[in-house]
This record gives C-alpha cells, sequence and structure tokens, in this order.
C-alpha cells in the first residue's frame, strides 16, 4: 500500500491536468513519504496529494546553511510548483508551510497560489463539522512543538491545542513549550553535523515530556514523529509518541496503523549498516 501511495503521489504531480481541477491539493513533504500511512485516513478523503523526492522543498539545506544548494532547489521546486496550475496548496509540513510562504519569496520564488498549513485545514474543518468528532480522547497530552510553528507565532502554536482541546484532550504543558520549546533533537544534529547530537536532543526532549506526567507526547510534524520514535529506540519510556493526525482518527473512530516503531527501526539500521559495515559512499545530488 506504501509503494502504491507513493507512486500515486508522484505520478498525480507530474499532472497539470488533474491537479488544474481541483480546489485543494495536499502537498507530501520528505517525512510524509516516510510515514505516508498518516494519510490513510478518511480526514484526507477525496483529497488529491502530490509529492516525490524531486519536490522536497530544501528546508534541510537552508537549515544546513547551504544556501546556494537550497536556492537551485527551491527555484526548480518553486517552476514545478507553479507549472501545475494549483489554486491552494495544503502543506502537510509546517516546515514546508513556513518555507514556501516566508522563505521562498526571500529568494525571489513567488508562486501563483494560495498556501495553507495542515493544521489551519484540519481545524477549520472541525470547526465547520466537516470532521465529525464521534468520541472524545480523554486522556493527558504534552505538546512537542515544531521549530518551525515557533517562528510562525502564536496564532500558529495555538492550531494544534485548539483540536487537541476539541477531542477532549487535556494539555499538560512541558517546562519548555511554544516559543521556549527546545527542537525534537534534529537541529542539535545538524548544527554540529554529529548523529548522536540527535539522539542526546531527542533524549532531551523525552525525558521532559516525561516529566510532565501525560499519558501521551503529540507531536505535529513529523520530523518530531521520526526523531523522537528513534529517541525511544535508545531511551525508552512509557508514553506513547502520536502524531495529531492519529489522535484526530481516534476522535473519529479509526484506529490509526501505528508503525512508527517499525520505520524507525528500518532506517536506523540501514544507516548503521551503510557508515558502519560498508565502504561505500553517497553523495546528494541537487540538480
Amino acid at each position: 500500500m506504501q509503494s502504491s501511495s507513493l507512486e500515486a503521489w508522484s505520478k498525480t504531480s507530474r499532472t497539470r491536468e488533474e491537479v488544474s481541477k481541483v480546489e485543494e491539493v495536499m502537498y507530501a513533504s520528505c517525512n510524509a513519504q516516510i510515514f505516508p500511512y498518516l494519510t490513510y485516513t478518511k480526514i484526507f478523503k477525496g483529497l488529491t496529494i502530490i509529492g516525490e523526492q524531486e519536490l522536497c522543498c530544501g528546508e534541510i539545506y537552508y537549515r544546513m546553511g547551504l544556501l546556494e544548494v537550497f536556492n537551485r532547489i527551491a527555484h526548480r521546486v518553486g517552476r514545478r510548483l507553479n507549472s501545475l496550475g494549483l489554486k491552494k496548496l495544503i502543506t502537510f509540513c509546517p516546515a514546508c508551510y513556513n518555507m514556501l510562504k516566508n522563505v521562498y519569496p526571500k529568494f525571489g520564488i513567488h508562486l501563483d497560489f494560495e498556501i495553507q498549513d495542515l493544521r489551519e485545514w484540519l481545524w477549520e474543518r472541525i470547526s465547520e463539522g466537516k470532521i465529525e468528532i464521534k468520541r472524545e480522547v480523554r486522556k493527558t497530552v504534552t505538546i512537542q512543538d515544531s521549530c518551525h510553528a515557533r517562528l510562525l507565532g502564536d496564532s500558529f502554536l495555538d492550531l494544534p491545542r485548539k483540536i487537541l482541546k476539541a477531542v477532549g484532550a487535556e494539555i499538560i504543558e512541558m517546562k519548555h513549550s511554544r516559543r521556549n520549546a527546545f527542537c525534537c533533537g534534529i537541529a542539535d544534529g545538524i548544527a554540529r553535523y554529529d548523529p548522536s547530537a540527535i539522539l542526546n536532543g531527542a533524549r532531551r526532549q523525552l525525558q521532559e515530556a516525561e516529566e510532565t506526567g501525560a499519558d501521551i507526547l503529540v507531536v505535529y510534524c513529523a520530523t518530531c514523529l521520526l526523531v523522537l520514535t528513534i529517541g525511544q529506540m535508545f531511551y525508552p519510556i512509557k508514553m506513547p509518541v502520536y502524531h495529531i493526525i492519529e489522535v484526530l482518527q481516534l476522535a473519529i473512530g479509526e484506529e490509526p496503523l501505528r508503525r512508527h516503531t517499525k520505520r524507525a527501526e528500518d532506517i536506523v539500521v540501514g544507516l548503521f549498516k551503510k557508515t558502519e559495515f560498508s565502504d561505500e559512499r553517497f553523495w546528494i545530488t541537487t540538480v
């Protein structure tokens, strides 16, 4: 099912005739492609999704300070997206939203369509009754805030909290939350080019989440989902990590697939084999 989803997203992203006919299209980020099963829900029924490796927004290069590389990628992606005749693009990832909405224009890239983040789209549909809450999620939750959400401000940070309160969850904030929140750990490693720093950052966040005594750690960024799930492999805690989409699934009567642990294990094993047991080297292409 995963491969068929990725293939369908890629095919659709190259089909202007199909994409230009619909009012809304969701942009599947790199991490949406790692966790495509998060979209296997009636929440997204009828929503056209596009995404492929060549449509990476370039955020990781921007964060690493590789601005020339980012500039080339962003202009290529901007041209591709503009060529599709989009009316409204919904970003799966907060990072993609910030890049397309705020960073691309600084590099002279102007997109010819409306951009809306998924969290705002979900809140609107809940408010309008298009997402029907059938059962309350009577759990205490704590929230891992996205790095880009902090840049986007209080109104953006409010969105996941509104969604969680709407489904009946009680929020217990971490010691460092909202604008003062720490990264899940990915930025620690990027800043130092050191994978061990990522694990240390993830451990810090898992410890702080555990100290709240909440039942569930909720993320709304798929990068946070990946990094904190990998972190749990090295710092096990009883508190499960849920993406906010999964919490919504519970509220509408669905059972999430919950494949995060297996996906994280596969990635870690693959990276370990590549770096520890192989003489192979790889290069990141930018064309």
